[in-house]
């Protein structure tokens, strides 16, 4: 019985060291590959982006109303591709052509009453010259007139001289001698009427000349101020037409139509409302917003993966990019980063200015280890074992 008892302890014995063996063996077989991997293999850390959209390398221009107005017809389209002048929204300017229309009413109801004015003044023209003809004439006759009395005067002027003699020596009487000298008065007296009625009819003619002229220049300044007028209605006629053209609303560049407002016709709009964006032709590119504590983590070469919003990646896959310019900070606490997309890849997800998007930056590559270090550090101080934003993969 002793010798059984013995044998059965020395058996219990070598069945624990056999069972210690093998647990160190398994927990050996666990744990070295884990070590292993922990210190040779490497993870990839990630930035992760606030905000994210695709642009293009070329600026879009923003078109808006040039006017207040009320529309009448609306021809963008999202996505269409228009060409710089096409019509994109024209709006109502009825109440300016009416403008217009008036404006050329009065201007050709200005004409005719230029034309009878002219008229006018080539009647009073022609009246002139026949006026003075005959006053000229009459003038002559009556000089004429004169200096045949004068040849009279001195006729009777030496006849009553003779009397006078006569009638001194008593070869003729006083009385004969008296008739002649008051026959030589009145021929000087016809003499001296002639010359008046000859200077009034050359007075008359100039005040008939100056009344003329100043009638003519009544006239021209009538058609001077109906010039005025017309000048006055042709200018407001290229104000308005030039307000017509603010009523066309133009493609002022070509490309796509990125974004349209919700206009329609019949919709009011405002001086400078945003109507549409006209995107360039150009190469597509990310334009990423990162939090401010990753400006020393990001840095321009670095891989990034982009995932974009309304593709699911896991069926549509992400887009390879990489950075290339670093913006100064924001005042949102945040800095800018511009991506380059990688063409050479396929995608089916349409690249279009304004899809938004999500970039992951590849910013380290450490070991297992080393993270697992790093986390312990950082949960000993009292902190998150990553930093907000920051991804393991």
């Amino acid at each position: 019985m002793p010798a059984a008892f013995a044998q059965t302890l020395r058996s219990l014995r070598t069945d624990r060291t056999i069972g210690r063996s093998a647990l160190v063996v398994a927990a050996a077989a666990v744990l070295v590959p884990w070590a292993v991997w922990g210190v040779t293999s490497e993870v990839t850390l990630r930035e992760v982006s606030v905000a994210g959209r695709v642009e293009v390398d070329q600026a879009a221009t923003t078109v808006g109303t040039p006017r207040d107005g009320r529309v009448s017809s609306v021809y963008m389209v999202l996505g269409a591709q228009v060409a710089a002048g096409d019509v994109l929204v024209e709006l109502d300017a009825e109440a300016v052509r009416i403008d217009i229309e008036s404006a050329n009413s009065r201007i050709a109801s200005v004409a005719p009453r230029i034309a009878a004015i002219r008229r006018e003044i080539d009647a009073e023209s022609k009246a002139d010259g026949s006026v003075d003809l005959s006053t000229t004439k009459l003038i002559e006759a009556a000089r004429l007139r004169a200096d045949e009395a004068r040849v009279q005067v001195a006729l009777s002027d030496h006849q009553a001289t003779l009397a006078e003699d006569l009638a001194a020596r008593n070869a003729m009487p006083k009385e004969q001698a008296r008739e002649a000298r008051s026959k030589a008065d009145a021929a000087r007296a016809r003499v001296r009427t002639i010359e008046i009625e000859a200077d009034t009819l050359s007075a008359g003619a100039a005040v008939d000349r100056a009344d003329r002229a100043t009638r003519v220049s009544k006239l021209e300044r009538e058609i001077a101020d109906l010039d005025a007028t017309v000048a006055v209605e042709v200018a407001t006629i290229r104000r308005l037409e030039h307000d017509v053209t603010e009523f066309t609303v133009r493609a002022p560049i070509g490309g796509r139509i990125g974004e349209v407002a919700a206009v329609r016709a019949g919709s009011v709009v405002e001086l400078a409302q945003k109507l549409c964006v006209i995107v360039p032709r150009g190469t597509p590119r990310v334009v990423a917003s990162f939090p401010l504590r990753t400006a020393g983590r990001v840095r321009p070469g670095q891989k990034v993966s982009l995932r974009f919003d309304g593709f699911d990646w896991t069926r549509f896959g992400t887009v390879a990019a990489t950075v290339t310019t670093l913006g100064t900070p924001e005042a949102d606490g945040t800095f800018r980063a511009e991506l380059t997309i990688d063409t050479s890849q396929t995608s089916f997800i349409p690249l279009e200015h304004g899809l938004g998007c999500t970039a992951e930056v590849d910013v380290e590559r450490v070991s297992p280890l080393a993270l697992a270090l790093r986390s312990a550090g950082r949960l000993l101080a009292g902190g998150s074992d990553e930093p907000s934003g920051t991804k393991t993969e």
